[in-house]
């Protein structure tokens, strides 16, 4: 993601916002990774994993197939 944000030609690369993503967006926070473990609901767990699938398949997988990572 990193790499999408800093590079001008991988912008072409675009991130459709599906629900999943919106999500993801929205409810998550830099701390959050430092919750202890057990404390977010399972349900928000599965919601981000979500999430995160689908920005990987749209971002990630296609600059690996174009040699740009």
């Amino acid at each position: 993601m990193l790499g999408y944000t800093l590079a001008p030609s991988r912008r072409r690369y675009s991130l459709r916002r599906t629900g999943a993503i919106e999500v993801l967006i929205q409810h998550w926070k830099p701390d959050s990774r430092y919750n202890p473990e057990g404390t977010a609901a399972q349900t928000i767990g599965e919601s981000r994993l979500q999430g995160a699938q689908a920005a990987y398949e749209q971002l990630a997988i296609p600059m690996i197939l174009d040699g740009k990572t």
